[in-house]
């Protein structure tokens, strides 16, 4: 017979029949006697074996578990299993104690190599060609094993995959069943199919490991009722610490309706917005939710994934309000120029005519065209800001300036201004935008003292720095007020326009310094410029 053809992954293309006869004509050829027990070459040593069963542990078990129940039903039957991997190499040995004691005798055992210089085997003739084998009787050439029947099927731990290793079933040549291959077959398929979901559901099981355990997204799970089955560390973090396995996401807030609608709709619902409130640092998120169906189309599972959409919802914010700044800023000068020149001649006029004007219309009339003015003045900073002239000057003199005017409606409002510390606070700085700050500031005191109250101003030098406190005891401000305090056009007051404490934060910022502010509903607010006192 001439020489077989095999394919790229070591297999004939011979098919079994064709093997069974080019492998006896190959003992006949090489002298072996027939009379003599399979001879083994190949033997794993105590330690290989115990390694190959280790990698080889999972189909093991799945083998094991199909053997225990095929063995139990048919305990006397003189059956034996053979389990070995892709080399052909015995793993383990299972079966009727008759049948095993026999097998034994011709040597085979855990750890040997059925290999195809032995003479005619199922296990080495079926690894050759990839296919199920059966030999009866005399198909094996010593004739120790004439009286056995032997039949062998691959095992795959995926359809298409190369051979993880074989199953074989050995039995007297009088009990061997005419389906006894069919049999076997239909053993190895099941198993595969095991090892094959397992391999899946092992894949699942990381790929929702991953999912539920990443620190990116928020995972929320529910069943066909919209029960909480699954949820991650990061959902709880956005959604609060109630939501948790056995919770309806239907009675849970934000989500509620969202994932009611999928219920109920069966359709998904992309790219929801929350609003997340008292989840700090989580403001804002975005939910994705969608159904899970079965292969029978029914719904088994509700899938949400949320994102924390807070630093990219600030930052949309921040180009907003930088585009209305643009805006602001090219209408601002031209606006401030054609007010601020009829305004000064108004308030010329208004002056020169003081002695025929009623005092008290007066006084109003020049208030209300200081307010016009410090307006406009807002306007010029936003639309065009200059540049601080920093010279050495006092901050506590500058206060005392502006006082002087600011003094009277204070009083007239019923709010007594105190100031205290060191007389003099020195440092590097421009008169007119510091006074610009004190009056931003003072003003909002103002603001937050209508039924009247105390404004403390202390002045000290702390750690290399110049600092100037403001304390009221007026209404104060909330944490969700305080955190956008200084944001361009936000502002609680009905006549604001949300410029004063953002001019603030520029002014300060330009003389290197800082600013922090304090505050509590009911207690009141305090303000702390701090500026470098090296003149920096």
């Amino acid at each position: 017979m001439g020489r077989h053809r095999r394919r790229k992954d070591g297999r004939t293309s011979m098919r079994p029949a064709e093997l069974l006869a080019e492998s006896k004509a190959r003992c006949i050829r090489s002298g072996l006697d027939p009379g003599e027990l399979p001879a083994f070459s190949d033997r794993l040593t105590a330690s290989e074996l115990q390694a190959r069963r280790i990698a080889f542990q999972e189909v093991l078990e799945v083998t094991n578990c199909f053997i225990d129940k095929f063995l139990s039903a048919a305990p006397d039957d003189p059956l034996l299993i053979l389990m070995t991997d892709a080399e052909g190499c015995v793993l383990a040995l299972r079966g009727n104690a008759a049948m095993e004691r026999q097998v034994r005798r011709f040597g085979i055992v855990e750890g040997v190599r059925f290999t195809e210089d032995m003479g005619p085997s199922s296990i080495a003739l079926s690894l050759s060609c990839g296919q199920p084998v059966l030999l009866l009787g005399k198909d094996h050439y010593q004739e120790a094993l004439h009286g056995v029947a032997c039949c062998t099927a691959l095992l795959r731990r995926d359809a298409g995959a190369a051979p993880a290793g074989t199953l074989t079933f050995m039995t007297g040549l009088d009990d061997a069943h005419p389906h006894l291959l069919a049999l076997l077959c239909a053993t190895a398929d099941s198993i595969e199919r095991e090892l094959l979901q397992r391999g899946r559901n092992e894949q699942l099981h990381m790929l929702n490991q991953a999912l539920i355990e990443n620190k990116h997204y928020g995972v929320v799970v529910t069943d066909e009722a919209g029960v909480v089955v699954e949820c991650n560390a990061l959902s709880v973090g956005m959604l609060g610490p109630a939501l948790a396995p056995s919770v309806s996401a239907l009675s849970f807030e934000p989500i509620a309706a969202i994932f009611r609608h999928v219920l109920e709709e069966r359709t998904e619902r992309m790219g929801e917005e929350l609003v997340l409130t008292g989840r700090e640092p989580f403001e804002r998120a975005m939910l994705d939710v969608v159904p899970i169906f079965d292969g029978a189309g029914r719904l088994v599972r509700v899938f949400g994934l949320l994102r924390d959409m807070t630093e990219r919802h600030k930052t949309e914010e921040l180009l907003r309000n930088t585009e209305k700044l643009v805006v602001a800023g090219q209408l601002a000068v031209g606006i401030a120029h054609e007010v601020r020149n009829p305004l000064t001649t108004v308030k010329g006029l208004l002056q020169y005519s003081k002695s025929r004007a009623e005092p008290a219309y007066y006084d109003l009339i020049m208030s209300e065209l200081d307010r016009m003015n410090l307006i406009v003045s807002e306007f010029m900073i936003l639309g065009k800001p200059e540049a601080p002239s920093h010279r050495p000057i006092d901050a506590r003199a500058v206060l005392r300036e502006l006082l002087a005017i600011f003094d009277t409606q204070a009083s007239r409002n019923g709010v007594e201004i105190a100031t205290t510390g060191v007389d003099e606070l020195p440092l590097s700085g421009d008169p007119n935008q510091l006074k610009q700050v004190y009056l931003n500031v003072l003003k909002n005191a103002m603001d937050a003292l209508p039924f009247g109250g105390r404004i403390d101003i202390r002045f000290e030098t702390s750690g290399g720095e110049r600092r100037i406190r403001f304390a009221d005891d007026g209404k104060g401000m909330s944490e969700e007020t305080l955190r956008r305090i200084g944001d361009p056009f936000f502002t609680t007051k009905p006549d604001g326009n949300g410029l004063g404490m953002m001019i603030v934060k520029r002014i300060v910022a330009s003389h290197g310094g800082r600013l922090s502010i304090e505050s509590e509903v009911g207690r009141g607010t305090v303000v702390e410029l701090a500026f470098p006192g090296d003149g920096s």
